[in-house]
């Protein structure tokens, strides 16, 4: 019974980073049209070549 209590815990948690990345993600879609992407997860990487550099920051 704790393990079902702590397993719904850990699903709204990531359920609640996810809607906020999303969320966040979509934020700098508006902001920034020129490498507009209509999903997170090329928004996630394209948000590095709005600033010039294309590599990972360490």
């Amino acid at each position: 019974m704790v393990l079902i209590f702590i397993y719904c815990i850990f699903i709204l948690f990531y359920f609640t980073i996810f809607f906020f990345w999303y969320l966040l993600s979509r934020i700098m879609t508006i902001l920034s049209p020129s490498s507009a992407a209509p999903l997170p997860l090329q928004q996630g990487s394209n948000s590095f070549k709005c600033h010039g550099s294309v590599r990972l920051p360490t």
